[in-house]
This record gives C-alpha cells, sequence and structure tokens, in this order.
C-alpha cells in the first residue's frame, strides 16, 4: 500500500466511524519521544493513531476492525487509541 493509498484508507475510515487522526508520520527521534516501537510504521508514513467523537467505539471495537480490514487497515487497540496500518504491513 503506497502512502498516498494508506492515506486515503484512513481518510475513508475516519468518515465513517467519526474518528480523527492524532499521529501519523513520525521521525525517528520523536518516535522514539513518544515511546514507538523502533521499526514503527509511523517511521514509514504507514501508521496513524485514531480517536473518535464517540468513546464508545475506542478499543478495537469489532464494528471499526470490520470497516478498517474493508479498507485493507489492520487496527490494533493501544489503550486510548486505535491504531491502523496497512493490513500487509511487514516490520521494517
Amino acid at each position: 500500500m503506497t502512502i498516498g493509498e494508506f492515506a486515503e484508507a484512513v481518510a475513508t475510515y475516519c468518515y465513517l466511524q467519526g474518528g480523527s487522526v492524532t499521529s501519523w508520520g513520525r521521525s525517528r527521534k520523536h518516535n522514539h519521544d513518544v515511546g514507538g516501537v523502533p521499526q514503527s510504521a509511523h517511521q514509514y508514513f504507514r501508521g496513524a493513531d485514531v480517536v473518535y467523537d464517540d468513546k464508545l467505539l475506542l478499543v478495537a471495537n469489532p464494528g471499526n476492525v470490520d470497516v478498517a480490514a474493508r479498507l485493507g487497515l489492520k487496527l490494533l487497540a493501544e489503550g486510548d487509541h486505535d491504531h491502523l496500518q496497512p493490513m500487509d504491513w511487514i516490520k521494517g
């Protein structure tokens, strides 16, 4: 998935689910400073963190997971937000 395809999928996901992106691309230093994993998809502009207008949608709600998958995205619950990355993302 290209950066453009990823951005379009995330934008569509957020539109459908009432979400907002709080973090997208990161430099290695910024990724380290916020506690990101060493080969985070964020460093390749293929990771996005999302929060929702409706707080009940948080934490990998099954409906969110299904919508993400239909858009080629993998959804990971990360506490106070959900993380999106391409379904086929391979670390590094």
